[in-house]
């Protein structure tokens, strides 16, 4: 079945060299989870969690957080309202209330069509590629530092930074801001690697994974803590501390796609780090806030895609990140909770 697929993508209603590239491109997202819609013969929609780290698409992006609608038998269509790009000039020009402009200010509703169409992914994330680096936590929590603070969602004194060396931080920034040897990447594995920085818990990956698989015996380790009654009992927590808000991800929608912003959460673990919360706690948040986003995210694609006629009632869980149990107990509960069937 999977040997048969066919890509069929639309704007304004003819096929562009760009659709053609992205359908080239899904053929190696979804070949990750066809094997496992083959292998329970799943009928109509289905979307797919892809939580990995070795999808190569175009212009050195790396997928590894993505969600998928796809269909095994059909081509499936969604409309979204395109999101308007305003310029400078428009931004500050002076409103203009003749028929014309009002008409312009109309919402322009696009059509894509395809067996398998991206629907949401995490914040894309330029990244520093080259030998050794991916094994190297402290650089991806640096880039995903920088990302926080050039979008203006955390604000560092480089001279004065406890996580990382002051000139490594401030020497890849220039690095990142110059487009020096990088790349893109969405991968949920680098936004481990880089929550395990800024936690304390592991800053390399020795072998592959090391920096999840360390964060996630953290977590379990709050659950034990739980378990005999003294998770959030540490002396130095005072109660406003102990009664804060817990770490979430942030879902922004942008031309029908979701994005969970994850470098808005590592700013967020760092900031409840410096606060005094116990780094075990927080490993345990980290996972809740993955597992609650993977839950969100499914729902908010399903409540769209249900406007066009397409109903979804089953999810798949592919990548070595659900090897984690902490994560793949959560997802599972949430989903099944909200009534869809979970397959892997």
């Amino acid at each position: 079945m999977s040997d048969n697929i066919t890509f069929v993508y639309k704007k304004d209603g003819a096929e562009n060299s760009e659709a053609k590239a992205e359908a080239e491109d899904m053929k190696k997202l979804t070949s990750v989870v066809m094997p496992v819609a083959d292998r329970h013969n799943i009928q109509g929609p289905v979307l797919c969690v892809v939580y990995d780290d070795n999808i190569q698409g175009e212009d050195n992006t790396v997928w590894g957080g993505e969600f998928l609608l796809g269909d095994r038998e059909q081509v499936l269509t969604v409309k979204y309202t395109k999101d308007p790009v305003i310029s400078e000039d428009e931004l500050h020009a002076i409103p203009a209330n003749d028929e014309a402009a009002e008409k312009n200010k109309e919402p322009e509703i696009v059509e894509r069509s395809g067996k398998w169409l991206r629907m949401g992914f995490l914040q894309p994330v330029h990244l520093l590629k080259g030998k050794g680096k991916m094994k190297n936590a402290q650089l991806v929590l640096a880039c995903m530092m920088n990302d926080a603070e050039d979008r203006g969602l955390i604000w560092e004194d480089y001279e004065s930074d406890q996580i990382l060396d002051p000139n490594l931080h401030q020497n890849i920034a220039i690095a990142l801001d110059a487009g020096i040897d990088t790349y893109v990447s969405t991968s949920l594995l680098r936004l481990f690697d880089a929550a395990a920085v800024v936690l304390g818990i592991c800053e390399e990956n020795t072998y592959p994974g090391e920096c999840a698989r360390k964060l996630a015996e953290a977590a379990h380790a709050a659950i034990d803590k739980w378990n005999n009654g003294t998770y959030g009992m540490a002396d130095q927590q005072i109660d406003v501390l102990k009664n804060r808000y817990p770490v979430r991800m942030i879902l922004n929608k942008k031309d029908g796609e979701w994005i969970a912003d994850g470098p808005r959460l590592i700013g967020d673990l760092r900031m409840a780090r410096d606060g005094g919360i116990p780094v075990e706690e927080l490993a345990l948040e980290f996972h809740d806030a993955i597992s609650e986003m993977t839950v969100r995210m499914c729902g908010n694609i399903s409540a769209d895609v249900q406007k066009d006629g397409i109903c979804v009632k089953q999810v798949i869980l592919s990548g070595a990140i659900f090897e984690d149990d902490i994560l793949k107990d959560r997802v599972v509960r949430g989903l099944q909770n909200e009534g869809y069937a979970v397959l892997f």
